[in-house]
């Protein structure tokens, strides 16, 4: 398929699924001059996927609404993401990456996994190498052991298929430069809390561009964003659950009146993550950043806890749940994470189980209108 990317991206992007659309453009781009892409999905070690010589780019499933080909081996129960990335790879359309990995911290991105080796080994599909990040979130000495070994390991494996003579300079040049990128997204979260900030869509915006785009160009996305005044002062809503693709939630979120200024998902604030401590030996440094400085389905953490430090933290007023029909883990945490906002006196509103991509139902719209109006009367239901 012919491509051309441009010189450089808009640094105002209307919605994630934009981001994507470049990011693909801009990859295949690199790779026509001669470089690597290292397609991933959920939390893996990008720093390493850099240092072996890849541009590491955060896989979209684009504008997949249904799953033919997936749906002859794969469940139901997949986040449908994952499900229609599974669904473009299998027709082809990822073809052009040259590796694939997927993290053990996760639940479908790690079911992914083992279906595309198996699907691979009975060659069903052509696929590049596909590679699985092994790091547990389990805390204590014997978790520490093993993920140092497969920290290695991912290591050993990523400059087999990549740069051979990456060595330590590289992974702290990589380490460096992603510990840069986050401290600009902890600015843009900043100055999303402080307001008047941007808008949630282009937050949502400015994230993607972080887990997709180049870091020179993700970093101009963030600043573009940083420097916008949202159009609504009304009531402070964040946005817990499943991480969508699109901005669907938070338009119409903000088309109410509310303002979102927090994502409680991967998608947005908790795809950033503890910083990287640069003075400790470089994959000890990694191993404890993904074992423990990432929040996931799979980590150990205190749910309730986390969601009402962070919503506090953001001055929310409530806090919007959403999840996909399939969401298998994140559902225990709900009733907790509830109770835990009301003793805070942080409203919560859960809406019906969604589908991708997004679509408002009516009863929804009218819950969300509810309750800002209710918020912005300094009422509860």
């Amino acid at each position: 398929m012919a491509v051309s990317a441009p010189a450089s991206p808009p640094e105002t992007y209307g919605d994630p699924r934009e981001v994507a659309a470049a990011a693909e453009l801009i990859a295949q781009a690199h790779l026509k001059a001669g470089g690597r892409v290292c397609g991933y999905l959920g939390v893996v070690p990008v720093e390493i996927i850099a240092a072996a010589g890849f541009l590491p780019m955060q896989l979209s499933a684009g504008s997949v609404s249904r799953t033919p080909l997936a749906d002859h081996y794969m469940e139901d129960l997949f986040d449908p993401v994952v499900r229609g990335v599974f669904e473009r790879l299998l027709a082809g359309e990822l073809g052009w990456l040259s590796a694939i990995v997927l993290p053990r911290a996760g639940d479908s991105v790690h079911r992914l996994y083992y279906y595309l080796c198996e699907v691979a080994r009975v060659g069903a599909a052509s696929l590049p190498p596909v590679l699985l990040a092994d790091v547990v979130q389990t805390v204590g000495h014997p978790s520490d052991v093993y993920n140092q070994g497969r920290i290695a390991h991912f290591w050993d494996q990523m400059r087999k298929i990549g740069d051979a003579k990456a060595g330590d300079a590289e992974l702290r040049a990589a380490i460096a430069c992603a510990n840069q990128l986050r401290a600009n997204l902890g600015g843009l979260v900043e100055q999303r809390r402080s307001g008047p900030g941007m808008t949630g869509v282009r937050a949502l915006a400015a994230f993607a561009a972080a887990r997709m785009l180049p870091d020179d160009k993700a970093r101009r996305v963030i600043a573009k964003a940083a420097s916008e005044i949202a159009a609504s002062s009304g009531p402070r809503i964040v946005v817990c659950g499943n991480a969508h693709d699109d901005a669907g939630l938070h338009a119409a979120i903000e088309g109410a009146g509310g303002r979102v200024v927090g994502d409680f998902h991967g998608a947005g604030e908790l795809s950033i993550g503890a910083m990287i401590d640069e003075a400790l030996p470089e994959l000890e440094a990694l191993r404890r950043r993904y074992q423990a400085g990432v929040i996931g389905s799979r980590s150990a953490q205190d749910a309730a806890e986390a969601l009402v430090r962070f919503a506090s933290e953001a001055g929310a007023d409530a806090v919007v749940f959403s999840y996909f029909a399939v969401e298998e883990a994140l559902t225990w945490d709900f009733p907790g994470q509830v109770r835990a906002l009301e003793k805070r006196g942080i409203a919560a509103l859960r809406l019906s189980d969604q589908a991708r991509p997004y679509a408002m139902l009516q009863a929804d719209a009218a819950a969300i209108a509810k309750l800002i109006t209710q918020l912005g009367a300094g009422t509860r239901a």
